[in-house]
């Protein structure tokens, strides 16, 4: 004789005010991981770490489109690279140009404009943040604009990119959760690691 199966007992859906019951004790569980996660020392030093580097990234980004701290260097020589487009008098674009200090050191800004040629033993100015002093961009005289330091675009990429991440993060919340601020705190972390030693 074949045995019979084991039937599931059917199962009895919960009323309302079960639901609701349940709904409040998790809830409160919530809440109590919240105020224990608030109280921890780590919550604290990892949100002001985060706010910190949100203030940074600003900093960096807001010096790229305003005021600086200026230093003057003086070229040695000047190598430029001239692009494809040609003004109607026959003057090529300068898509970026090489200044090789007397000191050594080397800056190469991002031009892509119509402008003259800088001589050689002539000075400019490089400018770079107040905080980190990373530099931005620079100028020379024979131009007025400011021009982005080649070295400094993955710096000024970063920053923005992480200063969108942060915003976020911080508009949903994401830092009371235990798992997300630390996922936060190692990303900028990496970030400003990576910012520091470009």
């Amino acid at each position: 004789m074949a045995a019979e199966p084991i039937k599931r007992q059917r199962r009895n859906p919960l009323t309302h005010q079960e639901v609701a019951k349940l709904i409040e004790i998790k809830k409160k569980r919530e809440l109590i991981a919240l105020q224990k996660l608030k109280g921890s020392f780590s919550y604290k030093i990892q949100n002001i770490f985060n706010i910190t580097c949100f203030f940074v990234y600003c900093e960096i980004i807001l010096c790229y489109f305003g005021p600086c701290s200026y230093a003057s260097h003086y070229t040695h020589n000047v190598v430029p690279r001239f692009g494809n487009l040609i003004q109607k008098d026959g003057k090529y674009i300068l898509a970026d140009i090489d200044f090789l200090c007397v000191n050594g050191s080397t800056y190469k800004l991002i031009v892509d404009d119509f402008v003259d040629l800088p001589e050689k033993k002539t000075k400019f100015v490089i400018a770079s943040d107040f905080l980190l002093r990373k530099e931005i961009k620079g100028s020379f005289n024979s131009s007025q604009k400011m021009y982005r330091v080649f070295a400094a675009s993955p710096i000024l990429f970063l920053s923005t990119l992480l200063l969108v991440v942060l915003f976020i993060a911080f508009a949903y919340n994401l830092n009371e959760n235990a798992y997300s601020l630390l996922g936060l705190t190692m990303l900028n972390s990496i970030n400003l690691l990576g910012i520091l030693f470009l």
